[in-house]
């Protein structure tokens, strides 16, 4: 209930530990590793000369995590029973450098799809200030669009978002991270100390 009571409340839940075992755990990281190193231009994109890359390749190991009985039930309870459907899932994998001039996900936005949730997994401690944490605006998931068509209309000012939302900052330990309604308005943290590895 905890889970769905800070969707409900802020748009996004922050969790310190999904429940995989050490040995999954680190079996997820290694195919991530391995999939954003593949640099298979079908399944993996690459930008900002190779500070972001993401892969969406299977990640067997990862099958414990969407078999959880949890997570499911709270989704089914945020977005009802009939909504519920996994999408697929990415590995994304931030340098410890400047992103910023490719990495779209930096400017703060939603995702123009209406309610719909979205969990990252942590495969290594994410520092909050060093680590790419992203940032949700707490309670935006309540809004009410005039509209969302074009990618002009679900883009804001960081000015705006600070001055009318407190802002979240998701970060944590490995093996937790968090789950989100990516109707909130967000951003990813394109300079950072520390590379960022996650599973979206």
């Amino acid at each position: 209930r905890r889970l769905v009571d800070a969707l409900d409340r802020d748009g996004i839940a922050l969790v310190d530990d999904f429940g995989l075992d050490p040995i999954s755990l680190d079996a997820v990281e290694a195919q991530a590793r391995a999939a954003v190193a593949a640099r298979d231009h079908r399944n993996v994109s690459v930008a900002s000369d190779g500070r972001v890359v993401t892969a969406r390749l299977p990640l067997p190991a990862l099958e414990p995590l969407l078999a959880n009985r949890t997570l499911a039930a709270a989704a089914a309870a945020y977005l009802g029973a009939d909504a519920v459907s996994l999408d697929g899932y990415k590995a994304t994998l931030l340098a410890a450098d400047d992103a910023s001039d490719a990495y779209i996900a930096s400017l703060w936005h939603h995702d123009r799809v209406g309610k719909r949730l979205k969990l990252f997994l942590f495969l290594h401690d994410v520092h909050c200030e060093h680590g790419h944490p992203t940032l949700v605006a707490a309670r935006s998931h309540a809004l009410h669009y005039f509209r969302s068509d074009s990618f002009a209309a679900s883009r804001f000012t960081d000015a705006f978002v600070r001055a009318n939302f407190p802002v979240i900052t998701a970060c944590g330990p490995r093996g937790g991270g968090f789950l989100f309604d990516t109707h909130s308005i967000h951003k990813g943290t394109p300079v950072g100390a520390h590379t960022r590895l996650t599973v979206i």
